[in-house]
């Protein structure tokens, strides 16, 4: 089983407390915010943010944030974003929650990851901003590493959202696909 970057107690009751004043402030859909009143609300999994930003040099970098995730009667409806200022509990602070579709495909990823054998294997968020993607990245100190693809734009045919793949082979797929420059334009 891999290992979910537990945090403290201390840490996740602090942040809970946080999400809990700032989500009606954060969230501007009304909808969703009637459907939030009343509703039970729970944070889960906690994944630290790490970001790929050179592939010429895949050099992964932890963002010192975290990715939490945000279950609305038992549904992932958002997530919030966290960063430690200092070493203490409190020192954590919310940076914003979002709403999205990102919470529903973390949620699917680590059910898959659940039935593999993954130990000695870290579970990390990462992000790929020129190439608008995102995926579980389990980092095993022994092995090859491997990524689980969460999101990623529909016109890249290398690989797609659900797809489990040897992390050197991602990298190799993902130099062979122009990056996006600016706004991701969709035709309609």
């Amino acid at each position: 089983m891999a290992n979910f970057n537990v945090l403290s107690q201390e840490v996740l009751e602090h942040i809970s407390e946080q999400i809990g004043e700032f989500l009606p402030l954060a969230i501007s859909d009304a909808s969703l915010l009637s459907q939030l009143e009343g509703a039970r609300t729970e944070l889960g999994d906690s994944l630290p943010i790490w970001i790929l930003s050179d592939l010429n040099k895949p050099y992964l970098e932890k963002t010192g944030r975290w990715y939490h995730q945000i279950y609305v009667n038992d549904e992932a409806k958002l997530y919030a974003e966290s960063q430690p200022l200092g070493p203490k509990p409190e020192d954590w602070q919310i940076q914003a929650v979002f709403s999205s579709e990102l919470p529903y495909s973390i949620s699917n990823g680590i059910t898959y990851l659940q039935n593999k054998d993954l130990t000695h294997s870290e579970v990390r968020l990462l992000f790929i901003p020129s190439f608008l993607t995102y995926a579980l990245w389990i980092h095993n100190n022994q092995n090859a590493d491997m990524i689980y693809i969460l999101e990623t734009p529909n016109e890249y045919t290398g690989y797609k959202p659900k797809d489990f793949i040897d992390f050197n082979n991602f990298i190799q797929k993902l130099k062979q696909i122009k990056p996006i420059k600016g706004l991701l334009v969709e035709a309609y």
